[in-house]
């Protein structure tokens, strides 16, 4: 079958393209960073190119026409997830389009624990003569969790013993490196998910696995390789080498912790949406699970509670110690997927709903993630609305913090009721900042 030659601008990168692919898939194949908050079905009209003279792609379809501008359409603007390619064809991806690097919060509330890791480290300067079950249960470095003797070094190597432990998140992964020997964080390092290409909440993530034939094995290395990048990262950072981490734990929504063991997500998309890694906690082999650290240790991951709450709630749970506490408590998660669990220590109650997306791009018209020139914070100050963008950039658009402070300040002025009822010009307070009245607008619906 013939192939065309694509070019996509502004990187200037050349590729092959089959007829009848569309541009936000090429661009997927060929890791070109392009933005489909949707999922690539045609609803958030946020993966807008230009597609130079028009040429080289079919007419618009139903979808495109209705979310672009004849004016748009006639400068050969498209939308990258319908457009499909018929012809040799340049491609420009505007910056408001083009996944930016995101702002990501990589920190947390730091506690004190008791320091109690699964795998231990002991010396011998002389090996214990008798049964190989003496030599199992006394010497080298083994794993507390079911007493398996893991490896056994040369020399005296007990004041090198890391572990690793992951967030997975639909959209951002963050990894924390940890001295086992004395609690201390020696790194941390983060980054977007690569998943994010084919969609930004989890259902676009299992579309994508259940209609492509090769899906969940795409999906799991876009998110092995991000891991391993971040482990080298931390390590660099650190200053030890990655097989001086023998112990790596992970946590994330149900999905993520699926196409993360490769597990099938094909039951999570009907009901009764069953779990395939309900297990106290699932692990595998390093080499098997294929992460870069210590090749005789074990990769671990929380088990998941139920339906779509996940062990990062479980993370949180223990994280809060929510599961202690005499008093009745709220946690809440928001994330791309968003969890609440409700409790103390005699029951907990949880539940789980999307929520990144709903915030930062694919049902709300200015909505983004944390990158560049997102509204993140906004202020009222002397009467006066004060927007903070990340890296004091241009104002492009709210991420999920920005929109939060937005509603803040809308309920706080009395323009939102508590119901989330927005009031008629006619019923707002006489006493509102001025500068709030002149951004109100009404129209049609209100």
């Amino acid at each position: 079958m013939k192939k065309f030659k694509v070019v996509f601008q502004p990187e200037g990168k050349k590729v092959s393209a089959l007829p009848g692919i569309t541009i936000a898939a090429l661009a997927a194949e060929n890791g070109v960073r392009l933005e489909v908050p949707c999922g690539a079905v045609g609803k958030c009209g946020k993966c807008r190119v230009e597609v130079s003279k028009g040429e080289g792609v079919v007419p618009p379809d139903a979808e495109e026409t209705a979310l672009l501008s004849k004016e748009e359409l006639a400068k050969g603007i498209r939308l990258a997830c319908r457009t499909k390619i018929s012809g040799d064809a340049v491609i420009s991806i505007p910056r408001t389009s083009r996944l930016q690097t995101q702002k990501i919060l990589d920190i947390g509330i730091q506690t004190e624990v008791k320091l109690a890791p699964a795998v231990k480290k002991i010396f011998f300067k002389e090996l214990p003569k008798g049964s190989s079950n003496e030599l199992l249960n006394n010497t080298g470095v083994y794993s507390t969790v079911d007493n398996e003797l893991l490896t056994v070094e040369k020399g005296d190597t007990t004041s090198i013993l890391y572990g690793m432990a992951f967030d997975v998140g639909t959209t951002t992964v963050v990894g924390t490196l940890v001295d086992l020997k004395t609690g201390i964080v020696a790194a941390t390092a983060a980054d977007m998910n690569p998943q994010v290409v084919y969609g930004d909440d989890v259902i676009s993530r299992l579309n994508f696995c259940i209609e492509n034939k090769n899906g969940l094995a795409e999906l799991n290395k876009k998110v092995v390789d991000v891991i391993n990048k971040l482990i080298r990262e931390a390590c660099e950072e650190a200053g030890i080498m990655p097989e001086s981490i023998y112990d790596i734990i992970l946590c994330g929504n149900t999905t993520m912790e699926h196409l993360l063991l490769k597990a099938d997500p094909k039951p999570l998309a009907t009901y009764p949406f069953v779990s395939m890694l309900n297990q106290s906690m699932n692990k595998k082999r390093v080499p098997e699970a294929g992460i870069n650290i210590n090749q005789k240790s074990y990769v671990r991951v929380f088990p998941v509670i139920g339906g779509w709450v996940g062990g990062d709630t479980l993370g949180v749970i223990l994280a809060t110690n929510l599961y202690k506490t005499a008093h009745m408590k709220l946690a809440i998660d928001i994330g791309t997927n968003g969890e609440v669990v409700l409790g103390n220590k005699d029951r907990l109650v949880a539940a789980s709903c999307a929520a990144g997306p709903a915030f930062e791009g694919a049902h709300i018209r200015s909505g983004m993630r944390a990158s560049k020139g997102a509204i993140e914070k906004i202020d009222l100050i002397d009467d006066k609305i004060i927007c903070q963008t990340i890296e004091n950039a241009s104002p492009v658009g709210f991420c999920g913090s920005g929109l939060i402070d937005a509603m803040a300040l809308l309920v706080e002025n009395g323009i939102v009721e508590d119901t989330g009822r927005i009031k008629d010009k006619s019923e707002l307070p006489a006493n509102l900042p001025a500068e709030i009245k002149e951004k109100l607008i009404e129209h049609e619906n209100g």
